[in-house]
């Protein structure tokens, strides 16, 4: 009986110690989201916690007013882009150093592992300096740029066509497919620059031969490799039994052979769990964006065009908090919809080490 009653004391004071730091990360979001829907006079009132209304055009006048639809954009296409290229890279250099025994492998991932422990703001000066082309010369990384996110995206065609392969029965051949995908992109976007002003001017500012500032390009390559995510990818598929492998080899399959057909259809929680890590440090990334595009606000990212319609508008408080709302409602609804997924897949990194 004593015991029961413990164990009901126990699981009480968990749960009001679970309430209270839900309600303490709750606060903010739930604040931001009433004020939204406030007018100006009852933002500004510290006594006024509830709306009088539910004011939807506050929506309305933050996304006109603060150009939300180009930044939205913006948003997607780094996002997007980033995301890509970092399953892609940080997938391959986790297999290799949970499958591959080279020499020197675990020096080299402990190598990987420190760059973690390097604060953020220590490695804005070294890569400033790269990105105006004063380490390495800018047509390099242009060239470099291009090949590693044409080549991301050939690969991540090439899995998807192993992926519809195994669910679908099919037997299409996924490097000629792949090719084939790749070269028609590709005219697509000769012939488009062709005929376009606008997507030409695009193209020459993103890889004109000076420097990356006020360029796409600056947003996404220097966060295709995460050292975090290399190091999470490593840890599911260390849990592979290698036994897979050596049936695999046997059967006359590469190494890439089987990390796409085998490796990532056996993985994809772990690919769906950095999919989300990746999306949300992108999606929110606001400082290196904010140094980068200094000279116009036509490459402004959602949380870069917050701080940019502050500034133009003031405190507008009613409309900021809309702003910032938009801003998060993407992450929250991916977020609550891959949660479960979310949970398993963590749960699991630390099973094998």
């Amino acid at each position: 009986m004593f015991l029961n009653y413990r164990n009901q004391e126990m699981a009480f004071n968990r749960y009001i110690i679970l309430i209270i730091v839900a309600v303490l990360s709750l606060a903010p979001f739930i604040y931001m989201l009433l004020v939204s829907f406030m007018t100006l006079g009852e933002a500004t009132n510290i006594k006024i916690l509830l709306p009088s209304e539910l004011r939807f055009e506050n929506y309305a006048k933050a996304w006109e007013q603060a150009r939300f639809s180009n930044y939205f954009f913006n948003s997607v296409l780094v996002t997007l882009s980033t995301l890509i290229g970092q399953l892609v890279i940080c997938s391959l250099a986790g297999y290799a150093f949970a499958v591959i025994r080279f020499k020197g492998h675990q020096f080299v991932f402990i190598l990987v592992l420190i760059t973690l422990m390097v604060p953020e703001s220590v490695l804005i000066s070294p890569l400033y300096q790269i990105i105006l082309g004063r380490i390495i010369p800018m047509g390099f990384l242009n060239a470099f740029s291009i090949m590693i996110l044409a080549s991301s995206l050939l690969i991540l065609v090439y899995v998807v066509i192993c992926l519809m392969n195994n669910w679908l029965q099919q037997n299409l051949n996924p490097g000629l497919t792949s090719i084939a995908i790749g070269m028609l992109v590709g005219g697509i976007l000769l012939v488009t620059s062709f005929q376009s002003e606008d997507a030409r001017e695009f193209i020459v500012e993103e890889f004109a031969d000076r420097n990356w500032l006020n360029t796409f390009t600056v947003m996404i390559v220097p966060f295709l490799g995460n050292a975090y995510s290399i190091f999470l990818f490593r840890q599911f598929f260390m849990q592979m039994p290698g036994e897979l492998w050596q049936a695999a080899r046997i059967d006359g399959a590469s190494h890439f052979q089987y990390f796409t057909r085998v490796v990532v259809p056996l993985n994809l929680p772990a690919f769906a769990i950095i999919s989300l890590l990746s999306f949300i440090w992108s999606w929110n990334s606001f400082m290196w964006p904010r140094l980068t595009q200094i000279d116009q606000t036509g490459h402004f990212t959602l949380p870069v065009g917050i701080d940019a319609f502050t500034r133009a508008q003031g405190v507008e408080l009613h409309l900021l908090m809309a702003a910032a709302t938009i801003t998060v409602l993407p992450v929250l609804a991916l977020y609550m919809g891959s949660l479960r997924l979310f949970i398993s897949s963590a749960a699991r990194i630390g099973i094998k080490s």
